[in-house]
């Protein structure tokens, strides 16, 4: 007995050396001589899945646990190990049977914990996973696994907070793990830390220069930061890394469609779906590539076209519910944004787009449970955007929030996780109540379900995937949507879509799924920007000579017909320049200078494209305008009212849809036409004379200061919204569609 007890000894001091053939030789002497000897079975069957022996591993601590004494402590151990061998095999409920007994023998036994949690967070149970993680910690606080799995379990919560405590914590004993710093980087963009993200990218690199999906998440920040060219690199790393890596292929994809690389794109989404048991996921999302910067006008209809054909096409296999994507807005990602740019009516197209993501993920039509509606002392109103801060959405409607009035409305705004600035935190104060929703389409429903709305408002659908997708769901009993994506949703759960009646032609309701609203007002209250010292052309490096033809749009919304405008403008004013802001990608200008030469070739050298730049800054470059030209077909909207705030005169021409016709709006609203065209002939004209003709130009900017104020902080604009939501709210609860608006 001695003798086997002195082998076992020195047998596991070689398996904690690594010296597995030393110590499987000295168990299996032990065995010889007695093979039920109980322990030698046990670290017998560890060392064999060690070896990747897992079936075999099973066999020996299962004989381990068989020939030794129930409910000794040393059990546990067995019973855990058993359930490792188990849960890699994939005989989960086996492993949580195992670890269950382990536990009954001995309830502090932190490894058994941590392994029950991380069964129960792959079984996506996080809330569960969280208090066995807990649970394991109590018994043992130094549990790097275990508290890195928390944070994980907590990321899966979407408290991302909580989960980065998690891995700083980690971090601080064991700065060498390459997983707990990615991460982390995870958390970081997720809470739009994004500097902090990037430095923990770059950490999990340093320690593993291979760790494919690093390279991914960091051109993932990257891209978000408009840093295309350096996220493509960070792609390219990640599949010479591993080339198997779908999410680096799938990013890769998303970047040169970003920059307009049609081809490559579909061929990394080709590469991708390649790599996975179905390709729909891959070719849904390569469906959607669409060129930023449009070639011609004849690209248009081919393009559309060819999108309608595939998305009628999408649908999972018959009886395949493995097909279905409960995570559409992580698993796909796609709006169909860039249709909104091509000048023609959305509403089919985007109509059998919703269809679509209905049939390959029915859960998206989910229906909260009715909730008690009657007898509440006001109307409860959520408004969700992931855009209510230093954004145009946020500038939009920080006044309508605070100026609901309260004896009527109680206003809840719902925050997904991001990093504060002065405009968010305006927004919080002016709200009754915040409540923070995570980003797991799953859990922000049930988030948003528990607040009771009577109202859910979206100030805007299809800028980005989470409130797109969200949205296909039934929250409360009226659904509205806002302008801040001046287009349709197609979405069937979207009741009202809020415009007015200057925004919109007399046939616009063929441009909506939604029941369109047209209030007397301009649906926004804005505050009047405060003015900005001016500069001269210098500081933006423009010439000291010509006229200046300023068009602050992003360089999508210049639509091909417009070209021809603007080579008349130059051929007519050969001292005329015209200004360009430079595009959210690195090659957006270049693609728009190729079509501008192919246009107007004679007259292309005197476009300049300036640097982007802040937003005070932006005003001062309008003011440096001898003229200020808005973009057809999708126009100038916040920034229109800057420049009217200024007293900054704008040539407009209103086109068949509400995104084409906010400067028009706003100047009926001024009680002035004279800057509205009729065509391209009249807006180049319009041009060229408030450009040459100082004292008509002055006129115009002295009536535009005269009048703006009905453009800033109008309370009847407010008043007239609430009307409509509580007369939505009354035909709901009628059963009845609102009829008068």
């Amino acid at each position: 007995m001695a003798d086997a007890e002195n082998t076992f000894r020195r047998a596991a001091d070689h398996h904690r050396q690594g010296r597995l053939d030393e110590a499987e030789a000295l168990y299996r002497q032990i065995l010889d001589g007695n093979p039920d000897h109980a322990d030698a079975n046990h670290m017998l069957g560890v060392a064999a899945c060690q070896r990747g022996e897992f079936e075999q591993g099973v066999l020996l601590i299962g004989k381990a646990i068989d020939h030794s004494p129930p409910g000794q402590p040393e059990n546990a151990f067995f019973h855990n190990n058993l359930g490792n061998a188990l849960l890699i095999l994939g005989r989960h409920d086996e492993a949580s049977a195992s670890f269950a007994t382990a536990l009954h023998i001995d309830p502090n036994l932190a490894e058994a914990h941590y392994n029950t949690g991380n069964i129960l967070k792959d079984q996506g149970q996080p809330d569960a996973a969280v208090q066995c993680y807990e649970r394991a910690l109590a018994i043992k606080p130094d549990y790097a696994e275990a508290r890195s799995n928390l944070g994980n379990a907590f990321t899966a919560l979407g408290r991302l907070s909580d989960a980065v405590g998690c891995y700083e914590t980690v971090l601080q004993g064991r700065p060498e793990l390459p997983e707990v710093h990615y991460n982390l980087g995870n958390a970081l963009r997720g809470l739009g830390r994004l500097d902090n993200a990037i430095e923990s990218f770059q950490k999990a690199i340093e320690i593993n220069p291979d760790y494919a999906e690093a390279h991914s998440n960091l051109g993932a920040v990257l891209s978000g930061l408009e840093r295309s060219d350096d996220a493509v690199l960070c792609y390219q790393k990640a599949l010479a890394a591993d080339a198997t890596c779908i999410a680096a292929w799938n990013n890769l994809a998303a970047a040169y469609g970003s920059q307009g690389r049609l081809d490559e794109a579909a061929d990394c989404y080709q590469r991708a779906g390649a790599l996975e048991d179905s390709s729909l996921r891959t070719d849904i999302m390569a469906a959607f590539l669409l060129p930023p910067i449009l070639p011609s006008e004849s690209v248009i209809g081919p393009l559309r076209q060819a999108l309608s054909d595939k998305v009628n096409g999408f649908k999972p296999a018959a009886g395949d519910e493995a097909t279905e994507f409960l995570a559409p807005h992580e698993d796909i990602g796609k709006t169909g944004f860039f249709l909104a740019y091509h000048g023609l009516n959305d509403r089919d197209l985007q109509r059998d787009i919703a269809a679509m993501y209905l049939r390959v993920s029915p859960s998206l039509a989910y229906h909260a449970p009715k909730q008690q509606q009657e007898g509440k002392e006001k109307v409860r109103i959520g408004i969700l955007s992931m855009h209510l801060h230093s954004h145009t959405i946020g500038r939009i409607y920080l006044g309508m929030i605070e100026n609901l009035d309260r004896k009527a409305f109680e206003v809840i705004v719902f925050r997904t996780p991001h990093q504060p600035d002065e405009q968010s935190r305006a927004i919080d104060r002016a709200a009754d109540r915040v409540v923070p929703i995570t980003r797991k389409l799953e859990q922000a429903r049930q988030q948003i379900s528990d607040e009771n709305l009577d109202i859910l408002f979206y100030p805007d659908i299809g800028m980005e995937p989470f409130t797109y997708f969200l949205a296909f769901s039934r929250l409360a009993p009226v659904q509205v949507v806002g302008w801040g994506h001046p287009v349709t949703t197609g979405i069937p759960n979207i009741d009202y879509f809020l415009s007015s009646e200057d925004l919109e032609t007399p046939d616009a309701d063929n441009h909506y799924t939604e029941h369109l609203i047209r209030l007397r007002h301009l649906p926004a209250f804005y505050h009047r920007p405060p003015q900005v010292s001016t500069v001269g052309r210098d500081h933006f490096g423009l010439p000291e000579d010509g006229r200046l033809y300023i068009i602050p749009q992003t360089l999508f919304k210049f639509h091909p017909d417009f070209d021809t405008v603007l080579g008349s403008i130059l051929r007519q004013d050969t001292d005329g320049w015209l200004v360009v802001i430079s595009g959210n990608r690195d090659n957006w200008d270049s693609l728009l200078m190729d079509r501008f030469r192919a246009a107007f070739p004679d007259e292309a050298d005197r476009v300049l494209i300036i640097p982007r730049m802040a937003s005070y800054d932006f005003v001062r470059l309008m003011s440096l305008a001898d003229a200020l030209l808005d973009t057809p077909h999708f126009c100038g909207g916040y920034s229109s009212s800057e420049a009217f705030a200024a007293g900054l005169a704008i040539v407009t021409w209103p086109g068949a849809f509400m995104r084409g016709r906010v400067t028009y709006a706003q100047y009926k609203a001024m009680g002035i036409t004279d800057l509205i065209a009729e065509d391209g002939v009249g807006y180049a004209q319009l041009a060229l004379r408030l450009a040459q003709d100082h004292e008509f130009r002055q006129v115009i900017k002295n009536r535009i200061a005269k009048n703006s104020a009905v453009l800033f902080e109008n309370i009847a604009v407010v008043r007239e919204i609430e009307r409509f939501f509580i007369s939505a709210l009354e035909a709901a609860n009628a059963g009845q569609a609102l009829e008068g608006w």
